[in-house]
């Protein structure tokens, strides 16, 4: 009986791998599809060793794909990527290691203008200020909290109290409170250890 019960938990296990292993192909290749040549949002995201960081279901290689959709997706494949960001790099409210190192293209999507998702990315970095400093598995070197990333943002934040749509000041409103000030640099990741060009 025991043998029988390892035998479909192990079976459960590929099945599930191999779910896992076609949602990223899926992913990579809408990323292909909707990746913008000269992107400034995701400027330099392939800098980062994302093969050496974890998140919820293990390797983050797929992280820098849900980040490209999430910019340049349509409505439905900016919810998809949305939703994966969520279950990825924030299953169940639990920070990872690549958490922090999706903080500045979060950043800097959700300060560019004319987004339509604005007031979603606000909520998300909020709710990624908000989770507790710990880290699942072992936190990359030389990395901050994630609190501290999501404060780099802050004097953007600010201006965006200002913004004509409600749901924007709003949500700028609260993620403004739930930062902390910080004399980190938004650019943090570049003497991280995990930065290609460092090597």
């Amino acid at each position: 009986m025991l043998t029988a019960l390892r035998r479909r938990l192990s079976a459960l296990t590929l099945r599930r791998r191999t779910i896992w292993d076609r949602r990223k192909e899926y992913l990579r290749k809408l990323a292909l599809q909707v990746a913008a040549p000269d992107d400034e949002l995701l400027r330099d995201v392939d800098l980062i060793a994302w093969e050496r960081l974890e998140h919820a279901y293990g390797g983050a290689t797929d992280v820098p794909d849900c980040l490209r959709i999430a910019a340049h997706g349509d409505d439905d494949e900016r919810e998809d990527a949305q939703a994966e960001l969520q279950s990825n790099i924030f299953h169940q409210q639990t920070l990872y290691p690549a958490t922090v190192f999706a903080v500045p293209f979060l950043i800097r999507m959700a300060t560019a203008e004319q987004r339509p998702d604005r007031p979603w990315l606000l909520d998300y970095l909020r709710s990624l200020a908000e989770a507790s400093d710990h880290v699942h598995g072992a936190a990359a070197p030389g990395a901050p909290t994630v609190r501290e990333a999501v404060s780099t943002g802050l004097p953007a934040y600010r201006r965006l109290l200002e913004s004509e749509d409600e749901r924007v000041r709003e949500a700028a409103g609260s993620l403004v409170a739930s930062c902390i000030e910080t004399s980190l640099s938004s650019d943090w990741w570049r003497r991280s250890p995990l930065n290609r060009q460092r090597r």
